[in-house]
């Protein structure tokens, strides 16, 4: 059974109550907030690393919902009516969500690339902005690196983070790319 669900999840194979269900909302609100910039199989699969697509997660330190905000998070970039419906509202979720990276990405406007914007982003959300701000600043002021780059040997070598945070980021870019990959939207 944990096989078939893995599948499911991985492949989007249209069974009653999986991740299919919320595809709609994944496709309308990344268009809604990204235009064509980005593919929503991206918003999509970040909420499956955050939570596997289950609206009603909740982590140990206390973010809840498919996209996992933590409730001082959801306060300050929610808007009405989507913060009254709360994190734990899948539509809500992917709404504010998308909403919520696409402010993200608009503090990185001097990377170039989609992929490498979308590394930024998603280390962002995973450890927080003004982590990834410090270790550009270390890449390109310390190291002499390109910190307009996420991957290895750029930004993403200088999280100044504890060591099992750092490794925590650059597994959870690493994860939304192969899932990106393989998400199927119906």
């Amino acid at each position: 059974m944990r096989v078939l669900a893995a599948l499911i999840l991985i492949v989007g194979l249209a069974l009653p109550g999986f991740a299919q269900n919320y595809d709609r909302h994944f496709v309308d609100y990344t268009v809604l907030h990204f235009g064509s910039l980005v593919s929503p199989k991206w918003i999509k699969a970040t909420a499956m690393a955050e939570s596997n697509l289950k609206a009603d997660a909740r982590s140990g330190v206390g973010a809840s919902g498919m996209l996992q905000f933590m409730s001082s998070t959801w306060s300050d970039v929610a808007p009405e009516p989507w913060k009254t419906l709360g994190p734990l509202d899948p539509e809500a979720a992917i709404f504010v969500g998308a909403r919520y990276m696409r402010q993200i990405w608009n503090r990185f406007p001097d990377v170039a690339t989609v992929q490498q914007r979308k590394g930024f982003v998603n280390a962002s959300y995973n450890s927080g902005m003004g982590w990834i701000f410090k270790a550009r600043n270390a890449c390109k002021t310390i190291h002499g690196c390109d910190a307009s780059i996420w991957d290895a040997p750029n930004v993403e070598k200088y999280l100044l983070t504890a060591p099992r945070f750092q490794l925590e980021t650059r597994s959870y870019v690493q994860r939304i790319r192969r899932l990106e990959l393989n998400v199927f939207l119906e």
